[in-house]
C-alpha cells in the first residue's frame, strides 16, 4: 500500500504533502482543490509510462493535434506551466518501505537523450525491445523530433537512474521508455466523466464472472434496484432481468446501475494487492444508497487487499463513509480534507472519525470550506 505522497510542481500543486493513507481513502474538497490531480499523481507513481500520460491527457481533453501542439499540451502537467522546474512525485509502500521519487523534466538535449536511450535499447535481448528499436529507426528517418521529456527514478537502491524519454514529433509521438518491473503496479483509474461503452462493460462482466463473482455482482446491482435478480451478456451487451424470463439492456435501468456496476466490475477485474482510483465516486448514486455501496466495496477491497482512493463533493457520501467507519470500529478508513489556503497552497487535513462526526453533527466545515 501507498503510505504517503509528496508532490512538487504537478498540476495545481506547487509543493504539497499527503500523509497517513489508509486502506480505504476518501478525499473531499471544494471544486478546483486538487482532488482529481491527487489521483493523477498517485496513478503516475503507480504506473510511470506513456500510456498513463496519454490517458490523463485524454480525460482532461488535452489531446495533441496540429491546432493544439504538444509543447502547449504538456504545459498543463506542470504547476503554472513552469517546465523549467521538474515534476517530483515521492512515495513509499508498506511492502518493502522503500522510498522512491519519480521525476519528470523537460529535456535539455532531445537528440542526445534519444540516442543514449537507443543505445541502451540496442543492448537488450528482449524481442519487444528489438521491435522498439526498429520502430525507432523508421520513425526518426521520417519524422522531426521537436520535443522530449525525460523520466528519472531515485530510490534507496538506484540513486538517479534515467528511465527514458517521451519524444514527440511534428506529426506524432514515440515513447522510448523502459520501466523497472518493481515500479509497475496493477492499478485501475475511473475518471469522473468516463464514457462507459457496452463493449467495455460486457468484457469486464465476463472477466468477473469467470473469476466466480456472479453472486457478488448481482448483490451490487441490488443496492440500486433490489428487484433485479439476474445478469448476462448477449452479443457484447449487458442484459438485466427481474424474472429470468425477460432480459433488457442495462441502459434502460438508468445511469446509477451502469456506474455502480462499472466500479464493482473494475474492482473484481483487479488481482489481489492492487489499487483502485475513483474520481467523484458518488456520481449517479442516490444518497440513500451510499452506506450500502460503501460497505460492499470496502468488504471486497479489504478481503482482497486492494487499496482504494476515492474523491467526492458530496457531504452525504462523506457522512455515510464516516458512519460505516465508526460502526465497524476500523482503522482501515481515512478521510482527507483538501483545503486551498489564501496563498493558493493546497493542504490536507486528516480528520479522525470522531472529529468528523462532531463537525457533521454541528454543520461545521469539513469539505475544504474556509
Amino acid at each position: 500500500m501507498i503510505n504517503y505522497i509528496f508532490i512538487e510542481n504537478f498540476r495545481c500543486f506547487k509543493e504539497s504533502r499527503f500523509k497517513k493513507f489508509s486502506h480505504i481513502n476518501l478525499i473531499g474538497g471544494l471544486n478546483n482543490s486538487g482532488k482529481s490531480a491527487l489521483l493523477e499523481a498517485i496513478l503516475l507513481l503507480l504506473s510511470p509510462q506513456l500510456q498513463t500520460i496519454t490517458l490523463l491527457n485524454k480525460y482532461r481533453n488535452e489531446v495533441v493535434t496540429k491546432k493544439n501542439p504538444f509543447d502547449k499540451t504538456w504545459d498543463y502537467l506542470f504547476f503554472n506551466a513552469n517546465k523549467e522546474q521538474p515534476i517530483k512525485l515521492t512515495t513509499s509502500n508498506s511492502k518493502d518501505n522503500n522510498e522512491y521519487c519519480l521525476e519528470i523534466r523537460k529535456s535539455e538535449n532531445d537528440q542526445l537523450n534519444n540516442v543514449a536511450f537507443y543505445e541502451r535499447l540496442k543492448n537488450s535481448q528482449k524481442e519487444d525491445i528489438e521491435r522498439a528499436i526498429k520502430d525507432f529507426e523508421l520513425f526518426t528517418q521520417k519524422e522531426n523530433i521537436i520535443h522530449s521529456l525525460d523520466l528519472y527514478i531515485t530510490d534507496q537502491v538506484v540513486k538517479n537512474d534515467f528511465l527514458g524519454s517521451f519524444s514527440f514529433t511534428d506529426n506524432g509521438r514515440l515513447t522510448m521508455l523502459e520501466v523497472p518491473e518493481y515500479l509497475l503496479n496493477e492499478v485501475a483509474y475511473r475518471p469522473s466523466k468516463q464514457v462507459i461503452t457496452p463493449n467495455q462493460l460486457s468484457k469486464l462482466l465476463d472477466i468477473s464472472v469467470d473469476k466466480g463473482f456472479l453472486n457478488a455482482i448481482i448483490k451490487t446491482i441490488q443496492i440500486i434496484d433490489d428487484s433485479i435478480i439476474d445478469i448476462r451478456v448477449v452479443e457484447n451487451k449487458v442484459l438485466l432481468s427481474r424474472d429470468r424470463v425477460s432480459y433488457l439492456p442495462i441502459g434502460i435501468f438508468g445511469d446509477a446501475i451502469t456506474s455502480t456496476l462499472h466500479i464493482i466490475l473494475t474492482l473484481f477485474s483487479l488481482d489481489n494487492n492492487s489499487y483502485l482510483l475513483i474520481d467523484e465516486v458518488e456520481n449517479g448514486i442516490h444518497h440513500s444508497k451510499h452506506l450500502n455501496f460503501i460497505q460492499h466495496i470496502s468488504e471486497i477491497a479489504l478481503e482482497r487487499n486492494i487499496q482504494i482512493f476515492m474523491t467526492t463533493h458530496s457531504s452525504e457520501f462523506i457522512q455515510s463513509f464516516n458512519e460505516y467507519s465508526l460502526n465497524i470500529h476500523s482503522n482501515k478508513f481515512a478521510y482527507h480534507e483538501l483545503v486551498k489556503t489564501r496563498n493558493n497552497q493546497i493542504v490536507s487535513n486528516l480528520l479522525e472519525p470522531e472529529i468528523l462526526e462532531i463537525k457533521v453533527k454541528n454543520s461545521k466545515k469539513f469539505r475544504g470550506e474556509q
